[in-house]
């Protein structure tokens, strides 16, 4: 499937989403991946992005995402759709579907909420870098002198807290 084929399709599932009162509004969608590279092959998946509107809460960006899901797969004639949802996404994978990616969709009214999340994302994700630094620093070490997986060593005598080590470890 060609990347045109795959933009005009999203923008016609867009476009129904709009016309449906019930379902959430889509402000923005991506394609990365290979896809997105020029590089598919025959096990690629189609990895998608989608950005909702800030009107949908958090409690629903599940259901949403596989609403969507059930969508593309009909509209894309392949069950081989991965679709991320960038409100929730963690900061290294969202900088790299807006640094990467191929924007598909975005509807004008949306665009100032495009623009608040690319913000926001570059925010988010060169604060982190310092923390990142430090823990690829910290695997390439324990690689170098065979202790990576014989459980957590720390820097120091500081435990990091609990929400720190999940962000790392994404």
């Amino acid at each position: 499937m060609s990347l045109l084929n795959i933009s005009y399709r999203l923008q016609e599932t867009a476009g129904k989403d709009k016309q449906n009162e019930d379902s959430g509004q889509v402000t923005a969608f991506y394609l990365f991946g290979s896809y997105a590279a020029g590089r598919p092959t025959t096990m690629s998946d189609i990895d998608l992005a989608v950005l909702l509107d800030k009107s949908i809460e958090r409690e629903r960006y599940l259901a949403e995402r596989l609403r969507l899901m059930g969508e593309l797969s009909t509209i894309l004639g392949t069950d081989a759709v991965d679709l991320v949802v960038l409100n929730e996404s963690p900061p290294g994978l969202a900088y790299r579907v807006i640094r990467d990616g191929e924007l598909l969709f975005a509807p004008e009214e949306g665009k100032g909420q495009l623009v608040d999340f690319k913000v926001r994302t570059m925010d988010r994700y060169f604060d982190f870098q310092p923390a990142q630094r430090i823990f690829s620093e910290g695997l390439a070490r324990r690689i170098r002198e065979g202790s990576f997986g014989g459980g957590l060593q720390l820097i120091g005598d500081t435990v990091p807290p609990r929400g720190m080590l999940i962000v790392l470890l994404q």
